[in-house]
């Protein structure tokens, strides 16, 4: 865990979340970073496009892949699946929201149902465990600073994830920090 916690701090891992939280609502609506996103996973010609687009799209497929690796150790009990949800569950659920519309696009385009998969097994597990732990505190412990209730922090509707579709406006509704840590 100290290790994917190390590799999650890494200078360019950091700085294509900040990417992908910054920027990435506002090209999904722009039909030439669409576009060229297609031709990139269809293998077809690719359009001329800002750098920045470029530095997007890499910056997409950076992240979408490291979560899949994680996934696959997740799924096959390689990295224990509770103590990494309880680490790293929202920031999942909030990438996955993001990267989302790019994944069914990029399934689409390129014909591989299988593409970020274990994203979004992570993703799925990342909704679950936030539902079932709305606190990673241990429970009879004693807390050093008194907790505000959801509902008095304004964050209930925070509190049970809420599935919505496939759009690219929703990919964007979810505000981090580079690796936020539930319950800390």
């Amino acid at each position: 865990m100290l290790n994917i916690g190390e590799e999650l701090r890494e200078p360019e891992f950091t700085e294509s979340m900040r990417l992908i939280r910054t920027r990435l609502e506002a090209a999904m609506r722009d039909p030439l970073f669409r576009a060229y996103n297609n031709a990139w996973d269809s293998n077809s010609v690719v359009p001329d496009v800002p750098e920045e687009y470029e530095r997007l799209r890499n910056a997409a497929t950076l992240i979408g892949n490291a979560y899949e690796e994680l996934g696959i150790l997740v799924k096959n009990g390689i990295v224990d699946r509770d103590l990494f949800m309880d680490r790293y569950s929202w920031t999942i659920s909030g990438m996955w929201k993001r990267l989302e519309q790019v994944c069914v696009e990029s399934r689409v385009a390129t014909g591989q149902a299988a593409l970020w998969e274990n994203f979004e097994y992570l993703a799925v597990l990342a909704e679950d465990w936030m539902r079932d732990h709305v606190s990673a505190y241990p429970k009879g412990v004693r807390r050093m600073v008194p907790q505000p209730s959801l509902s008095q922090a304004g964050l209930a509707a925070q509190a049970t994830p809420a599935r919505t579709p496939l759009a690219p406006e929703s990919a964007g509704q979810t505000s981090a920090s580079s690796v936020p840590s539930r319950g800390s």
